[in-house]
């Protein structure tokens, strides 16, 4: 009992002790990660942190990424996958920044709040971004200009990185290479780029139904590729099939009811459900049956 506090005061107080309980007992995992945990991390004082940023950072570039939210999504943050992959990836670089000058490439970028916060929140580290879309080369000037900090942008082929052989000290991408037909190629470069020792971590969708980007099949090759190149042994990694058999995953699912604000997709109307009817012999599915797969990966030294 604490009666020197005001109900309001002791709430809060509760709120704090919570947080910090959550805090305390997180673990980002590689794998498809469980509801509960997915849960906990919203609840974390660390995710709440960098959603404060990226709130107050969508305020301050609201004009530059005026056209490009109207493509993709207005708040990258505030997406069903993403609340778990940013919290994933800066887990990770948090792990092994140094205090020295750290390199790090966003590849595949796109135009969102997370390379400045990892700026931001970490003086040492240096963020390259990269992508195939040439608009954003102006985004990011306006970018580097409203936050006062330097992110360099280059307009790049994920397969032809305009980066020098171990240059990097660690790569990450985000849900893109599901949307490749080049695994091969890619994972290439992202390890001939990194240093002796340094890390890639990566984010993927899976089609838990084979009807979107990527099917299972393909899933279990993109992961086979990729722990095969690293050097974290084997078992460190679930395998997708026993991964998707677990109770209570986080899949698209998971947000229809309480949280659809978080799926990027509209629900079909008439028209949609016909052209799918003539084309595929099924109504449009709605929304898309994903989950999503985080693991991260260290170049070996020899």
């Amino acid at each position: 009992m604490e009666p020197s506090l005001t109900v309001e005061q002791r709430q809060h107080a509760r709120v704090a002790r919570n947080a910090e309980s959550i805090n305390e007992s997180l673990t980002l995992n590689d794998g498809i990660p469980l509801e509960r945990d997915y849960q906990g991390l919203t609840q974390s004082e660390s995710f709440l942190h960098m959603e404060a940023f990226s709130n107050d950072f969508l305020v301050r570039n609201e004009e530059a990424l005026r056209a490009y939210a109207e493509q993709w999504v207005a708040d990258p943050l505030h997406q069903w996958s993403r609340q778990w992959e940013y919290p994933f990836v800066h887990d990770r670089i948090k792990q092994v920044a140094s205090n020295v000058d750290f390199r790090v490439l966003d590849a595949g970028s796109g135009a969102t709040f997370f390379p400045y916060f990892l700026t931001k929140q970490h003086s040492q580290v240096h963020v390259d971004c990269c992508d195939y879309d040439k608009s954003l080369q102006w985004i990011y000037e306006q970018f580097n200009r409203a936050e006062n900090v330097e992110v360099s942008f280059s307009v790049a082929d994920l397969r032809d990185l305009p980066f020098e052989d171990q240059s990097i000290d660690v790569v990450y991408c985000i849900s893109v290479l599901e949307h490749t037909n080049a695994y091969d190629t890619i994972v290439n470069e992202f390890f001939r780029v990194l240093r002796p020792g340094g890390k890639l971590i990566v984010t993927f969708d899976i089609s838990r139904d084979g009807r979107s980007d990527i099917p299972e099949e393909k899933a279990e090759e993109l992961l086979s590729l990729l722990v095969d190149r690293g050097d974290g042994g084997q078992t460190r990694y679930p395998g997708i099939r026993a991964e998707l058999g677990k109770p209570s995953v986080v899949t698209t699912g998971s947000f229809i009811d309480v949280s659809a604000h978080l799926l990027p997709w509209r629900k079909p109307g008439p028209i949609a459900h016909l052209k799918s009817l003539i084309k595929s012999g099924r109504p449009k599915a709605w929304p898309a049956d994903l989950t999503f797969y985080c693991l991260d990966v260290d170049k070996p030294v020899t």
